[in-house]
C-alpha cells in the first residue's frame, strides 16, 4: 500500500509539473519570450524527470518486495502441503512421510470447510462500507461430505458428526490516541440457532449427492460500540468421523471473516491463538431445517 501510494504521488507530481510547464508556454508571448519559456520548461521538466525516475524506481522495488513477502507468508493449507513434500523448494519444511500419509493430509486439505459470502449484485460497493450495512448471504461449505454421511447406519450410529462454536470480534478505537482494540464475545448459541441446510439444484432436480451446504445467519451486535471500526465472526467447526476401527476422529477448523465483505474465506491455524474459550455445540444435520 505504501509503494502504491508512493507511485501514485510521484506520477501526480510529474503530471502537475508537466501541465504547469505547458500552461506557462501557452501564456508566454511569441518570439523571444516563447523561446525563453521553452528553455525554462525544458530545464524544469528535466529536473522533474530525474526526481520522478528515482522515486518511481524506489517505490517499484518497495512494491516488488512487499509482493514477495506477501506471497511468501500468506500461504494456504495446500501451499503448506506442497512445501512438506519431497519436491518442496525449502528443505527445512520437507517432511519424511509415506505416500499414504501424504495422500491422507492432502485429502484433509481438500475436505477443509470454508466460508463463502455472496452480496447482492444490485448493492453498490460503497454501501457495504456504511455502519448500517446488511451482511451478505453467508454459506459454510463442507467439501467431501454429503447429507448421507450424517444418516444413521444399521447400528444406530452416524459415521460423521458436526459441532460449531462462534465468537463475534468487534474492533474499536480506544483512548485519545485511537489505539485499536479487540472485544470478543461468544455467540455460539445464536449462530447454532440460525443455521439452515441449503438444497442445491442437482439435489432437487436429479437427486444427485452434493457437498453439504449450510447457510449461517450473522448475529448482529444489538449494542452499538463507540469507535467501532469493524465487526467480524470467528467460527470453529469440529468434523467428527469414525475410522476403520470405529474410533472417533476429530478435526477442528477455524475461519474468521467479515460478513460485510464478499468472497471466500479459508480456515487458518493462526485463528487458534485466542485466550477466549469457545464452547462447541453439536449440530443435528438431519434435523436441520432446509431452504
Amino acid at each position: 500500500m505504501v509503494a502504491a501510494g508512493g507511485l501514485a504521488a510521484s506520477n501526480a507530481y510529474g503530471v502537475v509539473n508537466t501541465v504547469r510547464a505547458g500552461l506557462d508556454l501557452l501564456n508566454a508571448a511569441k518570439g523571444t519570450a516563447r523561446e525563453a519559456a521553452w528553455k525554462v520548461a525544458g530545464t524544469r521538466l528535466s529536473s522533474v524527470f530525474f526526481r520522478f525516475n528515482w522515486a518511481g524506481a524506489f517505490f517499484t522495488v518497495l512494491e516488488l518486495a512487499g509482493t514477495w513477502l506477501y506471497n511468501r507468508y500468506n500461504t494456504s493449507g495446500h501451499d503448506c502441503w506442497l512445501q512438506s513434500t519431497p519436491w518442496g523448494l525449502e528443505a527445512d519444511k520437507r517432511e519424511n512421510l509415506s505416500l499414504q500419509e501424504f495422500q491422507h493430509y492432502l485429502k484433509l486439505q481438500q475436505q477443509a470447510p470454508f466460508v463463502e459470502i455472496k452480496r447482492s449484485d444490485d448493492e453498490p460497493f460503497w454501501q457495504s462500507m456504511l455502519a448500517g450495512a446488511n451482511p451478505g448471504e453467508i454459506f459454510v461449505i463442507l467439501p467431501g461430505l454429503t447429507l448421507a454421511d450424517y444418516q444413521d447406519r444399521l447400528d444406530g450410529r452416524a459415521s460423521h458428526g458436526l459441532k460449531i462454536g462462534a465468537q463475534r470480534i468487534t474492533t474499536f478505537l480506544r483512548g485519545d490516541r485511537g489505539v485499536p482494540m479487540e472485544q470478543r464475545e461468544v455467540v455460539t448459541e445464536q449462530v447454532q440457532a440460525g443455521l439452515y441446510r441449503m438444497v442445491s439444484k442437482p439435489e432437487k432436480v436429479q437427486s444427485v449427492p452434493a457437498p453439504l451446504l449450510i447457510k449461517l445467519t450473522y448475529p448482529r451486535n444489538p449494542e452499538r460500540v463507540i469507535g467501532n471500526i469493524s465487526e467480524e465472526l470467528l467460527i470453529e467447526l469440529e468434523l467428527q468421523s469414525l475410522d476403520d476401527e470405529g474410533q472417533l476422529v476429530r478435526r477442528n477448523y477455524r475461519i474468521r471473516f467479515n460478513p460485510l465483505e464478499g468472497g471466500r474465506f479459508l480456515s487458518a491455524k493462526q485463528h487458534f491463538d485466542s485466550n477466549v474459550q469457545m464452547p462447541l455445540l453439536g449440530i443435528d444435520v438431519m434435523a436441520m431445517e432446509s431452504l
